[in-house]
This record gives C-alpha cells, sequence and structure tokens, in this order.
C-alpha cells in the first residue's frame, strides 16, 4: 500500500510504502518514482537509504569541539636541570643553576623554595614598568 504524505520543510510531495512481509511489516520513505521503481522491482526496495530524505544542517552543532589530549610541557628551568644533570638535592650546588635562576628568575618558572634558598627576590612589575 502507498500512502501520500507532505514533507513541510521542503513542500515535496513523499510516499510511505508498507509492505507485509512473513517476519512483519517494512516501512519505506521516498518520491513517486522511486516508489514506482521499488514497487516494479528494479533494484530498490522500499526501506532502502536512498528513499531516505537527506539530513540538513550540521550533524554536530552544539557538540563540544574534540581539543585532543593535553600533553604536559617541559618548562625551561627543567629543561636546564637536565642539561646540566642535576638533582633536585644537588640544585643548590650547582653555580651554573644559580647563575641562570638569577638571570631568568622574573622571565621563567623556578621553584619558590630554590629562589628563598639563595635569596632571590622577584620583581613583581617586571620590564619598562618597573619602579
Amino acid at each position: 500500500m502507498v500512502f501520500p504524505t507532505k514533507n513541510l520543510a521542503h513542500e515535496k510531495r513523499l510516499f510511505v510504502t508498507v509492505t507485509s512481509l512473513p517476519g512483519g511489516v517494512e516501512v519505506g520513505y521516498g518520491s513517486r518514482s522511486t516508489m514506482a521503481r521499488a514497487a516494479a522491482g528494479k533494484g530498490v526496495s522500499p526501506a532502502s537509504p536512498k528513499l531516505m530524505s537527506r539530513r540538513r544542517g550540521n550533524p554536530n552543532w552544539g557538540k563540544p569541539e574534540f581539543i585532543g589530549p593535553i600533553v604536559p610541557t617541559v618548562t625551561e628551568f627543567e629543561q636546564v636541570v637536565k642539561r646540566l644533570r642535576l638533582t633536585p638535592q644537588t640544585y643548590t650546588c650547582s653555580p651554573e643553576l644559580r647563575r641562570w635562576c638569577k638571570s631568568n628568575r622574573n622571565r621563567c618558572y623556578i621553584p619558590e623554595w630554590l629562589l628563598q634558598e639563595w635569596d632571590l627576590e622577584i620583581e613583581l612589575l617586571y620590564g619598562g614598568d618597573a619602579v
């Protein structure tokens, strides 16, 4: 059986076919010509994807965008420590690390306990705004 329906989005006539099968009922949607081909048995079944109307719009609208896994970054302090082959116990004994920390204390991350150990202070206003 074929029942005419009206698709309000496109003002295009669609037809619904209901086919009785031994295992149940099969329902398909499509235009009149597609239904005629399906009824004639020309390779299109009434419930095939060709008879489904095309979905419009972005299917991912409203879903959060996938950014990816957050990868921890290595600080410049950690890179210098690795290059000098130091352990946390030997940080305070290294004159090279102390020299680097003194010149970069306002620019790079340095652990607070190490700054306190060497009595280094950070300038809160760094650059042209410093008093």
